[in-house]
């Protein structure tokens, strides 16, 4: 019995074989009716309207106040805010830039990984990453001359203080900085809490000690000095962790991008976030670049992160697309379809 199941099972798979050789398996074309059709666009277009009006109410959410303050070429600058609505937390205080070059291809090559995570900035050394990074590798370079008995050799400049960092990422770094005041209530607590993930952290070296001099005479500084742009070293700064500078070696994708500066702190009279009142907001510029354009943004997001028009408009759009298609097939399934099957009855 068990014998003569088996059997009768592979005979079964071999004519199901034998079938796909020789293209014989049964089919079936699928031909929607006018009550499918209808039916499955109403319910995309339904769908997509809806989509756009929870995208709308999660826009309607955000409260965000955008300054731009690049027409001031003073070291300290301040700018009068008038905030009329009161900003609930959680609020985040962003800059964003215009119109700079932090996503071109060899801008983002232009980083040793090895220095961050506290290597000897001599191991960067090479000619791959001197050639990616330029005159951002080392501050000064005497050329190490050939041996007569190689003719074909090329002098070779060897580096006697590295840039730390090094490269052309970290040697733009945006260092702006600002302080928030309200007419009333003082000045705004910032805080860096939650920027940085922990994880993200350990990408970087960990200082040995929290004493700016002690950690510049350390063996990861050693030989290295500040990129041109910069007020101060690294090490003066707490190390490669230092909260900023991680935010602005994050890649970005475009050349107009937002990075998160601080959140706001919720203590004293800015427990329940921002209230209404006219604020000062007194910037420092240190970066400067032609053509840039610089803005300060606060932001209170939605559910959903902040305005996003793009998902709102394309997908009304496209539920006012599927919307037009079903009325299309209905009227013609009324008026053509359903009126020549009734002639064909008669």
């Amino acid at each position: 019995m068990l014998l003569q199941r088996f059997e009768a099972v592979s005979e079964r798979f071999r004519n199901f074989g034998r079938s796909i050789l020789t293209q014989q398996l049964s089919g079936h074309d699928f031909v929607p009716n006018a009550q499918f059709s209808i039916s499955t666009t109403l319910f995309f277009s339904l769908t997509f309207i809806a989509l756009s009006a929870f995208v709308y109410a999660a826009n309607s959410e955000v409260v965000e106040y955008v300054i731009r303050y690049d027409n001031s070429s003073k070291p300290q600058a301040s700018i009068e805010i008038q905030i009329d609505t009161h900003v609930p937390p959680p609020v985040l205080f962003f800059y964003k830039l215009q119109n700079f070059p932090r996503n071109h291809r060899r801008m983002q090559h232009s980083v040793c990984y090895r220095q961050l995570i506290g290597e000897d900035s001599s191991m960067c050394e090479t000619p791959r990453l001197r050639y990616r990074m330029n005159k951002y590798f080392c501050a000064s370079a005497i050329n190490v001359s050939c041996p007569e008995w190689l003719p074909m050799c090329a002098a070779v400049p060897r580096c006697t203080k590295y840039f730390a960092p090094m490269g052309a990422v970290a040697a733009s770094m945006f260092n702006d900085t600002f302080h928030l005041e309200h007419s009333s209530f003082g000045g705004v607590p910032f805080t860096t809490a939650g920027i940085v993930s922990e994880e993200e952290m350990r990408m970087y070296a960990e200082s040995p000690t929290s004493n700016s001099k002690k950690l510049c005479d350390h063996a990861m500084f050693q030989n290295t000095i500040k990129p041109e742009s910069w007020p101060k070293h690294i090490c003066e700064m707490g190390g490669y962790r230092n909260i900023d500078f991680i935010v602005w070696m994050r890649p970005v994708a475009y050349s107009s991008f937002n990075k998160i500066y601080r959140h706001l702190d919720p203590s004293g009279a800015f427990e329940n976030g921002l209230p209404p009142g006219r604020y000062t907001l007194y910037i420092e510029n240190n970066f400067f670049n032609d053509g840039t354009e610089k803005f300060f943004k606060i932001l209170h997001p939605s559910w959903l992160g902040t305005k996003n028009r793009f998902f709102f408009l394309g997908f009304l759009f496209l539920g006012v697309i599927f919307l037009f298609v079903a009325i299309f097939f209905l009227v013609w399934f009324v008026f053509f379809t359903a009126k020549k099957t009734a002639a064909e009855i008669d």
